[in-house]
């Protein structure tokens, strides 16, 4: 499956998804944190607003963790993930 995680601190998350399911493609996304070194994807380091660099990928899974508490418009992302997923 493929992985889009945002934020996502210094990807934790997604190494550990990596170590259990080998997802074909981990992107992850954080604006102050780097990612482990052991961590195998893609990351950029920005605003969870900005989306721009996934423009056109569709993803089996989109989460966050924590930071749905701190997003200023949820609607924002829940449209964005929407736009994102694979169907199905």
């Amino acid at each position: 499956p493929s992985v889009f995680y945002l934020p996502c601190g210094d990807a934790s998350f997604l190494v550990e998804l990596q170590k259990r399911f080998q997802p074909n493609a981990a992107i992850g996304q954080d604006l102050f944190a780097r990612p482990r070194a052991e961590f195998k994807g893609q990351f950029y380091q920005t605003d969870s607003a900005d989306w721009s660099h996934v423009q056109g990928q569709e993803f089996d899974v989109i989460t966050t963790i924590s930071g749905v508490m701190a997003f200023d418009n949820l609607a924002d992302f829940f449209s964005k993930a929407n736009a994102h997923m694979k169907p199905g």
